[in-house]
């Protein structure tokens, strides 16, 4: 089972929801149905992790003794809203109730998760600090 899809599994079972898998099919489907006593909800389950390439890199320039020099852009980021299309597109190609909710869940991993989940904010909502607080 992929990282998110476990952590997410188990952060709603502590909750107190029902989590299981939804079986594979022709075609794409969302990775869980989650319900409680009055609800229903399908999530899609989406990873992004750091690039290889990028953390050899780093790894290589700092254990040199180098700096190591990063400048990414907390805003609307093209890689992200195609992960999150793809999402889009696999819930509702999952048969449901029509009552039931959907949900993405966007799991990020790695030194930039932070930064990840700040794109996939701004890609999602549109909405970006014009002055980083912190």
């Amino acid at each position: 089972m992929e990282a998110g899809k476990s952590q997410a599994s188990q952060i709603l079972t502590n909750l107190g929801f029902r989590v299981e898998d939804i079986p594979l099919r022709d075609g794409r489907s969302a990775d869980l149905k989650i319900s409680d006593d009055e609800s229903i909800y399908h999530m899609e389950v989406k990873e992004k992790f750091e690039s290889p390439e990028l953390a050899a890199d780093r790894t290589g320039r700092l254990n040199r003794g180098e700096l190591f020099e990063q400048a990414d852009l907390l805003a609307y980021d093209n890689r992200i809203s195609g992960v999150l299309r793809d999402a889009q597109k696999q819930l509702d190609d999952t048969p449901k109730d029509p009552s039931a909710f959907q949900l993405i869940w966007f799991h990020a991993d790695g030194i930039d998760a932070d930064l990840k989940f700040r794109q996939a904010f701004a890609t999602f909502y549109g909405m970006v600090s014009l002055i980083a607080m912190h």
